[in-house]
């Protein structure tokens, strides 16, 4: 089941009090009430993706994009699809390797003469059909683990976002082997994408941020990947309470690039030679995009950037807990 958007609650000023721990600041910021839920609240979820996105595209091509998600889990040959530009769209220029990642370089494409015809599309594995079915039963289980054990059923949409932003800065590194690779021209030689990042716990800026944006998508958060100009950067664009906003969880060692404005995320490209606009990853098409809004000028969670990084959610007490770069107090 997909969770409902809740209401945002948590209000700045953030900053309670100022306390030390491990020999650095932690900086102790107000949260909303929360209770006690259900473990079992979550179910993985195989229809997410951004709102904007489902608007910009259509009812038509999200319900076929649909359909060869259910198709894929069940390891099946065909799905229903509305037509033959949908059906490129669903199999190779449109979402499948952001919302179905187990599929990423497990599936064949057989060009659209071969592979549409009367409302119909057809599938070909790359690996046995029981092996796919398996390997996407395995990441859906993770999926589920990973939910049930950072968020609450209750958990506003930024309680969401910092609590996975801190699941992600936990656990995963930044994969240096696979940058070189991606520099040298040489990253299909390496099984990147989302699963590949769940399943190693590393990734490059793609990866991290479509793991991001994914487990967001996951448990109710709109969310979706930007890019700057240039394409040598991605990270995640979130909503929260219907505001815009830049999270970067590439850099999940500091919450300089947590819930930014524009400006700040500008400033920050900027600072690592990266200038110029940036934009939504389109799928396929950028034209349906044109006229959705990506807009971040809010800045009310400024304060946080005052933070290292995120230490505890302490939902008992209200509070986040934040270590600070500063000295004891």
């Amino acid at each position: 089941m997909k969770f409902k958007t809740k209401i945002l609650s948590f209000i700045l000023p953030l900053t309670l009090g100022v306390t030390s721990c491990f020999g650095m600041n932690v900086q102790t910021v107000q949260a909303k009430e929360t209770s006690e839920t259900d473990e079992n609240y979550y179910s993985f979820n195989p229809h997410v993706c951004s709102t904007d996105f489902y608007n910009a595209y259509g009812e038509e091509y999200w319900t076929s994009f649909f359909n060869l998600c259910d198709a894929l889990r069940n390891g099946e040959d065909t799905f229903e699809c509305a037509s033959r530009e949908v059906y490129i769209w669903c199999m190779v220029g449109g979402p499948l390797d952001s919302l179905f990642p187990a599929a990423r370089y497990r599936l064949e494409y057989l060009g659209a003469d071969a592979g549409y015809c009367n409302g119909v599309g057809k599938i070909a594995y790359a690996i046995p059909q029981k092996e796919f079915v398996e390997r996407e039963d395995v990441f859906e289980t993770i999926v589920e683990s990973i939910i049930r054990d950072n968020i609450r059923e209750d958990d506003t949409d930024f309680e969401k976002c910092a609590a996975l932003y801190k699941y992600i800065a936990d656990n995963y590194i930044y994969d240096k082997e696979e940058e070189a690779a991606n520099k040298a021209g040489k990253i299909n030689d390496f099984d990147n994408g989302i699963y590949r990042t769940l399943m190693e716990k590393k990734g490059i800026c793609k990866d991290l941020s479509g793991l991001y944006t994914y487990l967001l998508l996951q448990c109710g958060v709109d969310a979706c990947n930007f890019r700057d100009e240039n394409l040598e950067h991605c990270w995640s664009y979130v909503k929260v309470d219907g505001i815009g906003y830049h999270v970067d969880p590439t850099w999940f060692y500091t919450l300089d690039y947590f819930m930014t404005p524009d400006s700040i995320r500008k400033q920050h490209l900027e600072n690592s030679g990266l200038s110029g606009s940036f934009a939504p990853v389109y799928f396929y098409d950028d034209e349906p995009l044109e006229k959705a809004d990506f807009t971040a000028d809010d800045d009310r969670y400024a304060e946080l950037r005052k933070g290292m990084n995120i230490l505890e959610i302490d939902r008992e007490r209200k509070v986040m807990i934040l270590v600070t770069s500063g000295q004891d107090s």
